[in-house]
């Protein structure tokens, strides 16, 4: 399982990102990152999740962090998250190793 301390940085990682990049126009995307962690078959599958929920815009901005992210024909990418992920892989790939299987 990633450790509590990764889980906190990757979302602090990737909004350090949104605001480098000055990616922030309603706030909506910057606020709606965070993280969980799923556990299933009795801890034998765990996954850590960043993600950016941006449901609460009522404006219905819905799934738009795909698109910066990877980019589209009209606009660049803004690879917030894998710049991140990036960044700590080294630390995920050491957790992974110490997992007794």
């Amino acid at each position: 399982m990633l450790s509590l301390r990764t889980q906190v940085k990757l979302p602090s990682a990737v909004r350090f990102n949104i605001v480098r990049r000055g990616n922030i126009d309603t706030g909506t995307y910057y606020d709606g990152i965070n993280s969980k962690t799923e556990v299933e078959g009795k801890g034998k599958s765990v996954t850590g999740i960043v993600e950016s929920d941006v449901s609460g815009n009522p404006y219905g901005h819905r799934g738009y962090a795909v698109f910066l992210e990877t980019g589209t024909a009209r606009h660049m990418a803004f690879p917030n998250f894998t710049d991140a992920l990036e960044e700590y892989s080294d630390i995920l790939v050491e957790q992974l190793r110490r997992i007794n299987v």
